[in-house]
């Protein structure tokens, strides 16, 4: 058998044995919230579900005043684009998948081209360099979304804040990725936007 027949039949032996993960497209779907009448967006596949439910502002800023932000502080929160994210590996039970999220690997694009989410800990740094107390950065830090999150058992989840940033358009798009087995997977999300 020649080398190019062998290289061929190792590369459809490869696609075929290739993790079902890797084949399928997560799906989107836009779904509202009762309690608010807003839209939110739910991503999944057959390993991770991923919510995304925009925060209106003054929901913001209630959290974050009672939590001993100033007002200024406040604002300046509230005016980053908030939504609550929940994420969470919905892997089969009987497997061993491990599910990765990094939010830096996330990406904005609206009219100002792509752009990387801000880090919770440049938050915390800002917020304290403008005099927020321990307390109110405390808080900061347990409520918005870990940076890096694993989730290493079927149905291990996570849930926080993520802020997307002040946006300069109605709507925003988010590329997401996360990893599985160390696998980086992506998926587009269009159409978001930043409520008043």
């Amino acid at each position: 058998m020649n080398n190019s027949l062998v290289t061929l039949y190792a590369a459809a032996a490869l696609f075929i044995l290739q993790p079902a993960q890797q084949l399928m497209a997560a799906s989107i779907t836009r779904h509202d919230q009762t309690a608010s009448g807003l839209s939110g967006w739910r991503v999944q596949d057959e390993n991770i579900k991923v919510e995304l439910n925009p925060l209106y502002k003054d929901q913001v800023r209630a959290f974050y005043l009672g939590r001993g932000f100033s007002e200024a502080l406040t604002e300046r929160i509230a005016d980053a684009c908030v939504y609550q994210a929940v994420i969470e590996n919905v892997s089969d039970p009987a497997g061993d998948t491990r599910l990765e999220v990094n939010l830096p690997d996330w990406r904005i694009t609206s009219g100002s081209g792509p752009q990387a989410l801000r880090s919770k800990e440049s938050w915390i740094e800002e917020l304290t360099a403008a005099g927020a107390n321990a307390t109110a950065t405390l808080a900061f830090k347990w409520a918005t979304f870990p940076t890096q999150q694993y989730f290493k058992l079927t149905g291990d989840y996570g849930w926080g804040m993520i802020l997307f940033g002040k946006q300069t358009t109605e709507t925003f798009n988010l590329q997401l990725q996360w990893y599985i087995d160390g696998e980086p997977v992506e998926q587009r999300v269009t159409g978001l936007n930043c409520p008043d």
